[in-house]
């Protein structure tokens, strides 16, 4: 996990990278040193949704720790900005990719105080899902498709008090 100084960086923007079904928060430019000491940890992890059966016939649904992913897979993405530190953090956003061979699910980015938007150049720019546009090569325009968005970002509408944790989620499919 790794960790951001607020007060060193004014709009605090992070990047998440894929690695074994865990992604981290990472702040370019900061140095590692400086990470260790932060208030502001990220963290994004990969979980599939279990379904049970309890002795007494009642469903459960839990999330677990993503092991395999097989086409048609729903992957949920969990993220946590937690504020470890002693003042508000302001202008909190996280930057994830959609994950190579999978599908952002419409409408399911949720999280109490979060704002997404979307990107389909790579991470360069987001706007709202409505308002992702694809030109064709006739010139005609038309709404972006899911599987063309690349990134998502999730940023916090408020600031996040010290000593609390902020959680969004979002899912995937895997094509």
């Amino acid at each position: 996990m790794n960790t951001i100084q607020p007060n060193r960086i004014r709009k605090l923007v992070l990047a998440a990278t894929l690695a074994t079904g865990l992604l981290t928060g990472v702040a370019a430019g900061l140095p590692a040193a400086a990470a260790a000491d932060a208030p502001i940890t990220v963290q994004t992890v990969a979980q599939k949704e279990v379904v049970t059966v309890t002795a007494d016939g009642k469903r459960e649904t839990r999330l677990v720790p993503l092991a395999k992913a097989v086409p048609g897979d729903e992957i949920i993405y969990t993220v946590s900005i937690r504020n470890a530190g002693a003042a508000a953090a302001t202008d909190l956003a996280v930057n994830n990719p959609v994950p190579e061979h999978t599908v952002l699910v419409p409408g399911s980015a949720v999280g109490a105080g979060f704002q997404a938007s979307y990107s389909i150049d790579g991470g360069r720019t987001h706007l709202p899902a409505t308002e992702l546009k694809v030109r064709e090569a006739d010139g005609t325009v038309r709404a972006a498709r899911p599987d063309e968005i690349t990134h998502l970002r999730l940023q916090l509408a408020n600031p996040l008090p010290p000593g609390t944790v902020a959680i969004a989620r979002y899912r995937v499919t895997v094509r």
